[in-house]
């Protein structure tokens, strides 16, 4: 039975952003030969921003999560800060379900998580951007599960002989077992 990786989905409209404003300012005083010490700091603060920004999402491009049923294993890869790399190995028998739902706030995500037996903790596989679930284009969007969620954790479900416990809407984030 083959191993199942699981990758985060990560935007970097972010980091686009914040470079356009800062072109969209700069570009047309260097073109009139007025760049001022204010806008070249100003210009210079926004690049740092961006770079700030691009680094904590080349830190969570780096966490990934591999389940190996016939090993009974669930490891964990990530890097830190720096970039080492790190891993944690969990018992694939410690968790007896598997779970998506959308967990509200700025930026909205699909995860998809292994939660343990006893119920209270939950180990996160990997995150998605949320769907959008409206019937039509004139209706109100709403966020629906993401098609790549929801067939990852099919997937967890059915390979590994854990419950589906679906889909469950919008909600909190509970208890976390760190990684």
């Amino acid at each position: 039975m083959p191993s199942i990786r699981a990758n985060n989905e990560l935007s970097y409209i972010s980091v686009y952003a914040i470079l356009a404003v800062v072109a969209f300012i700069t570009v047309p005083e260097l073109a009139l030969g007025n760049l001022s010490k204010e806008l070249l700091v100003a210009s210079m603060v926004f690049v740092a921003l961006a770079a700030l920004v691009y680094w904590v999402k080349l830190v969570q491009r780096h966490r990934w999560c591999e389940i190996a049923p016939h090993a009974n294993q669930v490891t964990v890869h990530s890097v830190s800060p720096f970039l080492a790399p790190r891993e944690q190995h969990y018992p694939l028998s410690e968790f007896g379900s598997v779970r998506s739902y959308i967990a509200p706030g700025r930026f909205a995500r699909n995860r998809v998580e292994l939660v343990t037996k006893a119920g209270g903790e939950a180990l996160l596989v990997a995150w998605f951007a949320p769907s959008n679930g409206a019937r039509s284009f004139w209706s109100m969007p709403t966020e629906a599960a993401n098609p790549k969620a929801a067939s990852l954790r099919e997937a967890i479900a059915k390979q590994c002989g854990l419950i589906d416990s679906g889909f469950l809407g919008t909600k909190l984030v509970g208890a976390q077992i760190t990684t």
